[in-house]
């Protein structure tokens, strides 16, 4: 056993002799340094400042939507200044949307970057979330205009407010 050992670590060491005698080869696998400088930097759009600050706002977001539903009651103030909120965020989703679309146009725009871009105005866009579920606690409890916590009670409210938005769009004016 001990000479097929020796016999077969003979073959090894042969066999990087041989491989350190052959030419190199032209095809060469990619490093991940060679790969990470295909992508070109735009710190305006991944930027770490770019990227904390719009994590930041989303995080701050939170904040006054748990303070409003601690006591399990949300004012109507509450309930305006998480709208004021999620608006102001909309508006910021929609303008990087705006501007990523301009500078795709313009300047052109990796996928890497559309892809941050695309991931940083949906974490906008989920914000508005917070006031809707706001707006449902705000709707259910006891009070003047809440709505029963059923489905069929919810899915009437809705239709209703729909219906006044399109009659508002075409001119007629229902109050309801």
């Amino acid at each position: 056993m001990a000479v097929l050992i020796a016999h077969k670590r003979g073959e090894f060491i042969e066999s990087l002799e041989a491989t350190s005698r052959t030419p190199p080869t032209t095809t060469r696998t990619p490093s991940m340094a060679s790969i990470l400088a295909c992508i070109p930097s735009d710190p305006d759009i991944s930027g770490i400042g770019v990227r904390v600050a719009i994590y930041i706002q989303n995080l701050f977001c939170f904040i006054p939507a748990i303070w409003a539903l601690w006591d399990g009651q949300v004012t109507e103030y509450e309930l305006e200044s998480a709208e004021t909120q999620s608006t102001t965020n909309l508006i910021v989703a929609f303008a990087i949307l705006i501007s990523t679309i301009v500078q795709a146009k313009t300047l052109g725009l990796s996928n890497y970057h559309a892809a941050i871009v695309l991931d940083l105005s949906w974490m906008n866009n989920t914000n508005a979330f917070i006031y809707f579920l706001l707006y449902v606690q705000y709707k259910s409890q006891p009070g003047r205009d809440s709505i029963e916590r059923k489905w069929s009670a919810w899915y009437r409210h809705i239709r209703e407010k729909l219906r006044a938005l399109v009659s508002v769009a075409d001119g007629e004016y229902i109050q309801t």
